[in-house]
């Protein structure tokens, strides 16, 4: 199975799903990693239309369908038992992907992301949206630098753009990427292209963890009502940091997932 993946660290030690973000790749996750390998066995995949996983029609073009992708090659390993983690649209997939296949997976981190829009006026209006950024992108291809400077003026990015050093190799990163590939990846796999998920959070099973910055607004507002859903769930709101905690405050993100997974410190 076409999914670009890394795996990290001893096999015989618990498993550790990690899904990037949209612009990221399987590398975003190389800052804690190695803070995580001395008790975990760590497999970063990549989204579809990021790093090594292409766009490919009617088996990873829209949400559900990317989750089952993900399942099947989880499958193909005798991947039975893990837990999963989600950063913003790897979020979104990983609450698909556990939907789909609850009994896979024990707990279940969530950072800077959400179940999808509440009302079909919004998920057409964000549908229009991504569209126009798609374009963009596609328009800019041969400039993608100059579009992901775009992106990255967004309100909850300006903390990490605060550090100049780090937000030099957060591009970089990102640079890696085929702009084609990302623009059908935001078109297929965007906010508005999904379903909600909001009405299915009560019937998660697994123990929740949910990561936020504090000026991270939006996602704030998210996590909170998620929180008060999900059954079982912890919420975490980090200080001085806005949409990426594990890139901005990485020894504080594996702090909260060493205490969440039960991990020694």
């Amino acid at each position: 199975m076409n999914l670009g993946h890394t795996f990290y660290g001893e096999p015989s030690r618990p498993l550790l799903i990690l899904l990037h973000g949209f612009l990221a790749n399987k590398e975003d996750w190389e800052g804690i990693i190695p803070h995580l390998i001395d008790t975990y066995y760590c497999l970063a995949i990549d989204l579809p239309g990021h790093g090594d996983t292409p766009m490919i029609k009617n088996q990873n073009d829209s949400l559900p369908n990317a989750a089952m992708f993900v399942n099947r090659f989880l499958d193909e390993k005798n991947i039975q038992q893990c837990d999963l983690l989600g950063y913003s649209m790897g979020g979104r997939l990983a609450l698909q992907v556990l939907l789909q296949r609850p009994e896979r997976f024990s707990r279940l981190i969530l950072e800077g992301s959400c179940p999808g829009l509440k009302t079909e006026e919004g998920r057409l209006e964000r549908v229009k949206n991504d569209g126009y950024i798609a374009k963009q992108i596609e328009k800019e291809k041969d400039v993608f630098l100059k579009y992901l400077l775009k992106w990255y003026q967004q309100p909850f990015f300006k903390s990490i753009k605060r550090k100049a050093d780090l937000f030099e190799k957060f591009l970089e990163l990102r640079l890696k990427n085929d702009p084609l590939q990302v623009a059908e990846s935001l078109r297929c796999l965007g906010t508005g292209a999904q379903p909600s998920l909001w009405e299915n959070l009560k019937d998660i099973k697994s123990d929740t963890c949910l990561i936020v910055g504090c000026e991270d607004d939006k996602f704030l507002t998210f996590c909170k009502e998620m929180a008060t859903i999900i059954p079982s769930c912890e919420l975490y709101i980090v200080e001085k940091c806005g949409h990426n905690v594990h890139v901005e405050q990485p020894e504080k993100h594996v702090k909260i997932l060493k205490n969440f997974l039960k991990v020694d410190k």
